[in-house]
């Protein structure tokens, strides 16, 4: 398995998808609510997988004249779209139509830069695929 070096990330929010300037680190967390099927007289538990949520965060060095970052906004749902190699031709990109933007934080340490950390959940699934 090749291994990605993360530099080369890219990430865009927008209809007319523009680049979140200054971005550090990115998450994406799929998972499913665990539905449990056990009954009286099984001495093991059982379950099966219930409906899927897809959350997430990114932060940056926060830059207040960012478009990109200035598109974060609580109760927004705008297209995000994640380039975990970066752009190009071939290229992964993991696209999301609706991301409900839930929180904004910015940050600062007396020893470090002001940063800021924008949480979203998907409407649906991320569409995964190589960039045309």
């Amino acid at each position: 398995m090749a291994a990605i070096r993360g530099c080369f990330g890219v990430v865009e929010i927008g209809p007319t998808p523009v680049v979140v300037g200054e971005v550090t680190a990115y998450s994406i967390d799929a998972n499913a609510a665990e539905i449990d099927t056990s009954s009286m007289g099984d001495c093991t538990a059982s379950s099966i997988a219930g409906v899927k949520k897809t959350t997430g965060t990114i932060t940056a060095n926060y830059d207040p004249d960012d478009v990109g970052q200035l598109l974060f906004l609580i109760g927004t749902a705008p297209q995000l779209i994640i380039y975990p190699e970066g752009k190009g031709t071939g290229l992964v990109e993991w696209k999301a139509a609706e991301a409900n933007i839930l929180q904004n934080s910015v940050s600062a340490a007396v020893d470090g830069v002001v940063t800021v950390e924008m949480s979203y959940s998907i409407n649906g699934e991320f569409v995964v695929a190589d960039q045309a």
